[in-house]
């Protein structure tokens, strides 16, 4: 019973091996195959209508299909690494615009010059930085509109300060108009205006 299905295995192994393989027979459709088992001789080969696989070609079936797991987890791995290289490559076009963009981003020093900035009204980008100088008798603090117009030096709430002989940076990246005095100086016309686009 046992070289029964061990045969019996091997002749259907056979059959799915000869037909994956393109090595097709064909069969009149008249034509049996028959597979006559001797059980009397345990070591004997079985008799059959159909060539049987040895264990050699096995062994070669089993290497060739090791072979094209490892070609394609090849390719597997060169497509996964193609696909950081692009990842990295849109990293490096981001870093590059980034660059683009503070090369773009400009400075403009307004400075103190006798009872006056100069220069005193400038229009910029948003995201340009301005840099202010003070001399030691003057100051540069924003203002709202409307003290800006009467000449006044009050201080807006939450705006921007530059002290007393200091020199200070200051990046608008909100787009309106800005103004600002020397507060000492306000009612002598020390005022000016940065306008952000």
């Amino acid at each position: 019973m046992k070289n029964r299905i061990i045969i019996s295995f091997l002749v259907v192994v056979t059959l799915l091996l000869v037909s994956c393989s393109g090595n097709e027979q064909m069969i009149d459709s008249e034509q049996e195959v028959k597979v006559n088992v001797d059980t009397s001789m345990e070591n004997a080969p079985p008799k059959t209508g159909v060539d049987i696989v040895t264990k050699e070609e096995l062994e070669q079936e089993v290497i060739e299909k090791e072979e094209s797991n490892i070609e394609t987890e090849d390719k597997n791995i060169i497509e996964s690494s193609e696909e950081e290289s692009d990842i990295l490559d849109d990293e490096v076009i981001i870093e590059e615009e980034e660059k683009e963009l503070q090369q773009e981003q400009q400075t403009i020093e307004i400075k103190t010059s006798g009872v006056k900035f100069s220069p005193d009204e400038i229009t910029i980008n948003a995201g340009d930085i301005v840099k202010f100088t003070t001399g030691s008798s003057h100051n540069a603090v924003e203002i709202d509109e409307d003290t800006w117009n009467s000449g006044g030096g009050n201080a807006l709430d939450g705006g921007f300060e530059v002290g007393f002989g200091k020199t200070k940076e200051i990046t608008f990246e909100t787009p309106g108009t800005y103004y600002y005095v020397c507060q000492p100086h306000a009612g002598m016309g020390m005022k000016g205006k940065i306008i952000v686009e």
